[in-house]
């Protein structure tokens, strides 16, 4: 066998492999969950409180309500970010960092003494 025919049959080899790792990889399962996936709280809990909601039950309903009432509350609040604080660092660049207060060490010679 030459050179040529053994790198072909190489590469042949190493696509093949390639080929049934990604194959694993991407598997998927053939059940799908019927239940969502939540960060937090039980996902198989609300089809019952969509019918509870539904039937108006007083609880829920107001706690909904309530939630609701929340995040259009946080809606209105203004968005904050880092450079809206209004005082500029020494720089005149808001992007810049800043401490206003002075930076504090553990003395060296005397580690039981104050910071200097």
């Amino acid at each position: 066998m030459n050179t040529l025919q053994k790198q072909r049959l190489h590469y042949l080899t190493l696509s093949l492999v390639c080929f049934l790792l990604t194959t694993f990889t991407f598997a998927q399962n053939s059940e799908p969950s019927t239940t969502p996936s939540l960060l937090l709280g039980q996902g198989d809990q609300l089809p019952r409180i969509k019918k509870e909601l539904a039937a108006g039950n007083t609880d829920l309903v107001a706690a909904l309500k309530k939630i609701v009432e929340e995040a259009d509350a946080a809606l209105e609040q203004p968005i904050v970010n880092v450079v809206a604080e209004g005082a500029l660092p020494p720089s005149g660049d808001a992007h810049d960092y800043f401490s206003y207060s002075p930076y504090w060490w553990p003395d060296a010679k005397n580690p039981d003494g104050p910071y200097i």
